[in-house]
């Protein structure tokens, strides 16, 4: 699998997970007959060890205490999504022109 095809799935569950805690970077799944409902963290990681160039850590937990928050003590599941080496900041050769776009309404 590539490089750039690896990039692009964990890219995609990054934002679902995203999407899926709203504004926040906090998760639940289940219902009010599961109990405990599944929560997801995301973190930042720096440069280090774990993510050369950094990224995010992913954990997750049965909320087992019902605060609504992943618990240190809650986390079964946890992973790493790297970013990627950064360019050689060498910029690629212009585009073609695209075509002229429609005309816009004046005086309104």
């Amino acid at each position: 699998m590539s490089k750039y095809l690896q990039f692009s799935i964990f890219s995609v569950f990054v934002f679902l997970l995203i999407i899926l805690s709203g504004t926040n970077t906090l998760a639940q799944f289940g219902d009010e007959n599961s109990n405990p409902n599944t929560v997801f963290a995301i973190l930042n990681e720096p440069p280090g060890a774990n993510c050369t160039y950094g990224g995010s850590l992913i954990a997750s937990g049965p909320d087992n205490n019902g605060n609504g928050l992943l618990n240190f003590n809650e986390v079964q599941q946890s992973g790493y999504v790297c970013n990627g080496e950064p360019g050689d900041g060498i910029p690629g050769p212009q585009g073609p022109a695209g075509p002229q776009g429609p005309q816009g309404v004046q005086g309104v």
